[in-house]
């Protein structure tokens, strides 16, 4: 059994966090290969009013760097 791919996702409080994290992953490549990231701001309302604010980072690495 070999794994391929793998989806790994973060909370990050600042999008220059997320942006940093997603730099770090495409500078460790190795054994893997970054093939898709990015990042999406999330806010939580309460009363209309917006209470708290993060952003979610997805990152996709392939394993099967001899294919």
């Amino acid at each position: 059994m070999q794994l391929l791919k793998e989806v790994k996702e973060f909370r990050v409080e600042t999008e220059e966090d997320a942006i940093a994290l997603v730099q770090k992953f495409k500078d460790e490549q190795g054994a893997y290969e970054v093939i898709k990231s990015g990042y999406t701001m999330k806010t939580k309302k309460s009363k209309g009013e917006v209470i708290d604010t993060w952003f979610v980072v997805s990152i996709t690495m392939n394993y099967n760097l001899e294919a």
